[in-house]
This record gives C-alpha cells, structure tokens and sequence, in this order.
C-alpha cells in the first residue's frame, strides 16, 4: 500500500521557520504526536536550541612564562573543549566550590593561588585565550508561563545557562565585563581560533497559542533574537 506522508515528516534537514505564527502552526501540527512533561512538550531537539557566540580578544599575555606547556585534551585539533581546569605558559585557572582559582605556577618551585573569584550559580566549564576567561554557569530564573487550563500567566522558575566573560589582564584581579545567557542547561561548547560556540537545550513551552521564543541576552539586555528551525 501507498504510505502517506506529511510536511512534517522527520528528515536530516534543518528548515527554518519565517515567522512566529509558522512556529505556531508547527506546534498545533504536531501536538498530537508530542510527548506532555511538566506542561510542556517536546517536538525535536532544534527547535529551543540555541546558540550564543562570544567573541574574544586577541591582546598578548603579558609576563614571562614556561616556553612549553601542554593543554587539556582536544578530540579535534585546533578545536578546544571546555573543562574544569585550564593551563597556559604560567598560569593555571581551576573551577572548585563556585570560585576561579588563579595558580602562579611557573617556576614551579614558587606556585601560589594568586586569586579567588566567586562565581554565581553552578559554574562547569571554562575556557581560557590569552587575556579573557569565559565560565559557564547554569542559574535558575523566574519567569512566566501558561500551565495546562489555565487561563493567566503564573511565574515559573526554569534553568539559565550564562557565559561569564572576565578580563584576566591582571590575574591577581580577574574583572567580569560581559554576562551572555540564555534559557536551558548548558550541554557543550567549542572554542575555534577567538571565537566560543555555545550550546543550551531547553523543552519547547507551547500552550493556548503562548510559545516563549529563544532570545541571547548580554547584561539583561536583549541583544539577539536567533533564527529558528525544526
């Protein structure tokens, strides 16, 4: 028999909606088929993942400092991956207990914590190029939504993943000058050359034709407002 397919039939290829209301559609869509968690369901992964990338500097370390050193394993070369600890020529930098901890550790002999920085929310990851930082920290945020049958909007609490940006040009004093953050977990980053790629997964919240959209936001300013695919 002939099988009968839809326009929203799985495939390998990303399409990008045009347009809120073509979001919508795609929801009353697909509604039938959606598995209902917590008010919400999900319909594929891509829809609420978004995506922030954050730039670095390219200022020079500055001090003298060991002429080799390794780094923390890479699957790909020339593509980092966060993890709790990163070193460069003189310093080492370790996330523990919600802090970043600064060690002076060339020479050797001498190595000393030379700073201590609280970090708020749960930190994870970090990465590290020549004069900035960048921490990843999951945070929860009240915000609000629509639950099932009801007819106003109550505040909801759900997870935010920020990118904490430091200046780390005197490390003794490590300063924060850009907070990115989005809605969702963090679940993995890359580092290419000066450029962060950031991933966040958060469920699709769609009800009563209420559909919060993905927005990357820098110091609680919205900034972008990312294209959208299923």
């Amino acid at each position: 028999p002939q099988v009968k397919t839809s326009e929203f039939e799985t495939s390998q290829q990303l399409k990008k909606f045009n347009s809120r209301q073509e979001i919508i559609e795609f929801l009353d869509a697909t509604q039938t088929q959606a598995n209902y968690y917590d008010g919400g369901f999900a319909v594929g992964g891509a829809l609420r993942e978004e995506r922030a990338v954050i730039a670095f500097s390219k200022s020079v370390d500055s001090g003298s400092g060991a002429s080799e050193y390794s780094g923390t394993n890479i699957q790909v070369a020339g593509v980092d991956e966060a993890d709790f600890i990163k070193n460069d020529d003189k310093f080492i930098y370790i996330i523990a207990n919600n802090k970043l901890v600064i060690i002076n550790a060339y020479p050797a002999k001498n190595a000393e914590i030379i700073s201590e920085t609280k970090i708020e929310g749960w930190s994870s990851q970090l990465f590290v190029n020549k004069d900035r930082l960048i921490i990843f920290t999951n945070n929860n945020d009240q915000v609000y939504g629509f639950y099932e049958y009801d007819y106003m909007p109550r505040p909801i609490y759900k997870t935010k993943t920020h990118a904490l940006v430091f200046d780390i040009t005197d490390r003794e004093n490590p300063k924060l000058v850009k907070d990115y953050d989005v809605k969702g977990n963090y679940v993995s980053s890359r580092m290419i050359g000066d450029v962060v790629y950031m991933i966040a997964q958060d469920p699709v919240y769609y009800y009563n034709k209420v559909v919060d959209l993905p927005v990357v936001m820098e110091n609680s300013k919205v900034i972008v407002r990312p294209d959208i695919y299923h």
